[in-house]
């Protein structure tokens, strides 16, 4: 979903995300992007990539929100919050591999049209 929003190819151009994509065995996501997801009762569908500056300096971000959860990835930054509920590791996992997790997911209200930015 996050390479049909990416308009720059930012993420098209990234050595081997394409091959950790297409293969379902994978597991090698790239180190330089995370993903992180949190809970949103917002109606306003937020799809997009961008850049955005806090306190915490430059974050290139993607993100995609349709309520009840949205989606954030991080390129070459940190992402612009701490309480954001990374899965990245989630790439640690075998295609079709059943596990049971507690996961610890904030709640966020999006507050402007720039990825990242939060209520």
């Amino acid at each position: 979903m996050f390479m049909s929003i990416d308009t720059s190819d930012q993420l098209l151009n990234l050595e081997g995300l394409s091959k950790f994509l297409l293969d379902k065995d994978s597991q090698a996501l790239p180190e330089n992007i995370r993903v992180f997801v949190y809970h949103t009762a917002t109606k306003q569908v937020r799809n997009g990539w961008g850049m955005a500056r806090t306190e915490k300096g430059f974050h290139t971000l993607g993100e995609i929100t349709y309520p009840p959860f949205g989606l954030v990835y991080a390129l070459n930054s940190e992402p612009t919050r701490n309480d954001f509920f990374e899965i990245t590791d989630f790439k640690n996992y075998v295609f079709n591999q059943t596990v049971q997790a507690s996961l610890t997911i904030p709640f966020l209200t999006p507050k402007t049209y720039i990825p990242g930015l939060y209520t």
